[in-house]
């Protein structure tokens, strides 16, 4: 909680007034008001106090944990290499797992299909998806709902963003039914609002379908007529920053062609993903899209919607304010239950009506494996406890099985709440014997837990999956 540390936690743990060690495992926090959302931060990592204390980045080597596996060999941009803690947790249970780093979004797929690689989750292109699914015996594709929602983000510090009018324009103008059904390759639902369908708080609320006279007819309004009809003069340019992922890039051409339609020019700008999300952190743009990833607490929407979570407080990097998403908020963190869920309700209302966010889609979780891997479950926050379960199976046992698998690949809402997760396991190692190794290949070194609510700028993983909120 010390404000020298930056965290970005810190506003959110800001209702602790103090800790107390009860045992050796057992701990106390004491409160200094209600705080709905605080049981969802209790699986936030916790550093040993010589750690805090030490000058600089903590050592690769010197990382800690207190799951089932144990850190044997880190090597950065490459993989990360754990082993299990203790060996009698029993005999489908793997050694380790190796966690391999495969910027490249084809050599992901290819190591996959060449079975160098056993399991890729949330880190494939839709084609390349598509293709694992459909043209390879050996790899199944499995898809599931998914914490996790696609946005575009506004500066509404700028004079045209600033009128809810030109914002609602951005949502009708937008098809982003044509997006998710051919870039996207159906692998997510257009969304409407924050929280994804299977989420206790979601709610139903205004819709924006795709509408171009409509988002003229807004334009006009606002004050920015068609200066020449069908000339080539515009009503309003802005820019659009994304990071350089071909897939962003394809993405960010759509949208330019469609708000070119109703007289908007999208000055498209790609970067790296350090610099694309230095200038988003700044507030250095007119939109950008990133997704979050790992959505378990409502108060996601008090963090990122209240006018006084602007960083470093809060996620609300666009400065939108509005008194009556404030107190709703406010008022939702502190309550219980179905009044809880009410309050969350009419903030979702609330945001759809003014669109701090112009939402754009919820992405399905998609995991190709292996048919050689077993023990493997996916759950919807995109937690990777199940590899703790996972272990390879014989080639003959994966072959008896293949007509079987190959006919459930889709995991239903339900099954999925059901699955187990923990917030210890990021990445782990081959340890013995290679009929229990597991080689997961994420695009980074450090995947997203069911702790922590992760914001990422592409769905599909690639370079992006870093920054923890």
């Amino acid at each position: 909680l010390d404000p020298d540390l930056g965290s970005p936690h810190r506003s959110r743990l800001s209702s602790i007034e103090r800790v107390r060690v009860l045992s050796r495992r057992r701990i106390a926090f004491e409160l200094s008001r209600r705080d709905a959302s605080f049981a969802d931060l209790t699986g936030l990592g916790i550093l040993p106090e010589r750690l805090t204390t030490t000058a600089g980045a903590v050592d690769d080597n010197d990382l800690v944990g207190a799951g089932p596996f144990r850190l044997a060999h880190f090597h950065r941009r490459r993989e990360v290499i754990l082993e299990r803690v203790r060996r009698g947790d029993g005999a489908s249970a793997p050694l380790g797992v190796v966690f391999r780093v495969v910027p490249d979004a084809v050599m992901r797929a290819l190591e996959l299909r060449s079975g160098s690689v056993d399991l890729v989750q949330n880190a494939l292109d839709p084609d390349a998806a598509d293709y694992l699914d459909r043209r390879v015996a050996a790899i199944d594709v499995v898809r599931g709902p998914y914490d996790a929602y696609q946005y575009l983000g506004i500066n509404h510090r700028h004079p045209a963003l600033a009128k809810v009018a030109v914002r609602r324009a951005l949502a009708y103008a937008i098809d982003r039914r044509a997006i998710v059904e051919h870039l996207l390759r159906r692998q997510a639902v257009v969304a409407h609002s924050l929280l994804p369908p299977h989420h206790w708080a979601h709610t139903d609320v205004r819709r924006y379908r795709y509408d171009p006279r409509r988002a003229a007819a807004l334009l006009d309004a606002a004050g920015y007529p068609d200066p020449d009809g069908d000339g080539p003069r515009v009503r309003l340019e802005l820019s659009y920053k994304t990071t350089n992922l071909e897939l962003r890039r394809r993405i960010a051409e759509v949208m330019a062609a469609d708000l070119a339609r109703v007289g908007i020019r999208l000055k498209v700008e790609t970067s790296e993903w350090a610099s694309f999300f230095a200038d988003v952190r700044a507030g250095r743009f007119d939109l950008y899209s990133l997704a979050w990833v790992g959505i378990r607490d409502p108060d996601l929407l008090r963090l990122t919607f209240h006018s006084a979570a602007t960083p470093p407080d809060g996620n609300n990097r666009g400065a939108f304010a509005d008194p009556r998403i404030d107190r709703l908020s406010e008022r939702a963190r502190v309550a219980a239950n179905d009044r809880r869920r009410r309050l969350y309700a009419r903030v979702e209302r609330r945001a759809a009506k003014l669109l701090p966010y112009v939402p754009l889609w919820w992405p399905q979780q998609v995991v190709a494996l292996n048919r050689r891997v077993r023990g493997f479950s996916m759950a919807p926050s995109g937690d990777l406890g199940a590899l703790t379960r996972t272990y390879l199976a014989a080639d003959s046992e994966a072959a008896a099985s293949a007509s079987a698998t190959r006919s459930a690949r889709v995991l239903p809402a339900s099954t999925a709440r059901r699955a187990p997760s923990t917030s210890s396991t990021t990445a782990a190692t081959p340890g013995g014997s290679s009929e229990r190794r597991v080689r997961w290949s994420p695009s980074s070194a450090v995947p997203a837990n069911s702790s922590s609510t992760v914001e990422t700028s592409t769905r599909d993983g690639a370079n992006d999956r870093k920054q923890r909120s």
